[in-house]
């Protein structure tokens, strides 16, 4: 029951929603036409639940939570002025330091695998420079790593448009991720939705 019926195409749908997370299933059909009946079982279905992003907090839904800031000169922080979806994004405001933002170190992956890390970015209506930066640290996977595998360098300008960067990168012996948005002079750009994947 609960099936819906293309007479003319004879394609029958039905949506399952009591499925769990994971696992394996299988479905039993039952036609009955001219009051016969016939039962067939579909092949085992293997469920594999999503990839789960390994960045904490790339939404900045929950403030700074999982990054940490590093200088104090401009204005590292998260905002609701914009989102690129929910209702905040990470800013970054130039003030009188450069190379400074924020970075979220220990990420733990897998020695010599390749990864994509994806995210949005805008520059803001005031954006002087356009000039903002995001790394990816190998080493020991912290933000003082000088071990650079990834890196892109954001200088679309101020057309108050979201746009996507994607970095692939592949990780070192070690595994570890450290991956730091930064600016430079005059830079006023917003972050958000910053997701890390293995590639498949």
């Amino acid at each position: 029951s609960g099936a819906t019926v293309d007479s003319v195409g004879r394609k029958y749908t039905y949506k399952d929603t009591t499925l769990p997370a994971s696992g394996t299933v299988q479905y039993r059909v039952i036609v009955t036409a001219g009051g016969a009946s016939v039962s067939s079982a579909s092949n085992v279905m293997d469920i594999v639940p999503p990839p789960t992003n390994m960045v904490q907090n790339g939404t900045f839904e929950n403030g700074l939570d999982s990054w940490t800031k590093f200088g104090t000169n401009g204005t590292y922080q998260v905002t609701n002025a914009t989102a690129h979806s929910g209702s905040y994004s990470l800013e970054l405001d130039y003030g009188s330091g450069e190379w400074q933002g924020v970075y979220q170190q220990g990420i733990i992956g897998k020695p010599n695998t390749n990864y994509t890390l994806t995210y949005w970015y805008k520059h803001a209506y005031d954006d002087a420079a356009n000039n903002c930066y995001c790394f990816v640290r190998g080493g020991d996977g912290s933000i003082n790593s000088t071990d650079i595998i990834g890196q892109a360098y954001m200088n679309g300008g101020n057309t108050d448009e979201w746009r996507q960067e994607t970095i692939s990168f592949r990780t070192d012996d070690s595994g570890r991720i450290c991956v730091d948005f930064r600016v430079v002079a005059g830079t006023h750009t917003y972050i958000d939705d910053v997701e890390l994947y293995e590639m498949q």
